[in-house]
């Protein structure tokens, strides 16, 4: 298992992994859309066909590749920076996913450790992001890796 960081979609490491990433991207929509809908009584998180359609500027992804070389989770991030009561820079996370195969393999915790790592070394005083409150197993992983829950 390696951890590759994916900058830009039309980079290297993004047209060689992009359609693996897509997939991963895909398969958390449709893991999540039952639980939006339990939120709000309507359906979201509709499948795409390219990632540039929720790929932000300054967006990249930190994605897990087995021994084969397929894209079997992935974390996708963003830089910030302005004011905040904890620094000027964080990492913002926008999704975070493992495939079901991989899961309670620790991936997820090469991905996150990754994501952390580049995320201090560009200087980065915290990490942020939203969860759906009713997904409590994204929500326990979440403290297992230190953050707490604001409302």
């Amino acid at each position: 298992m390696k951890i590759v960081l994916v900058s830009k979609l039309d980079g290297r490491l993004g047209k060689r992994y992009g359609e693996g990433l897509l997939r991963l991207h895909n398969s958390l929509y449709n893991d999540q859309q039952s639980k939006l809908k339990d939120l709000n009584g309507r359906p979201g998180f509709n499948e795409i066909d390219d990632l540039n359609s929720v790929w932000s500027v300054g967006q990249q992804a930190a994605i897990a590749v087995d021994d084969d070389d397929n894209p079997v989770g992935f974390l996708s991030f963003s830089i910030q920076t302005g004011r905040s009561n904890m620094g000027s820079k964080w990492l913002w996370v926008y999704n975070f996913y493992v495939d079901a195969s991989q899961r309670g393999k620790g991936v997820g915790l090469q991905i996150m450790n990754a994501v952390r790592d580049h995320g201090k070394s560009k200087g980065c005083g915290f990490m942020q992001l939203y969860v759906l409150d009713n997904n409590q197993q994204a929500i326990a992983m979440y403290q297992k890796f230190g953050f707490r829950t604001e409302y």
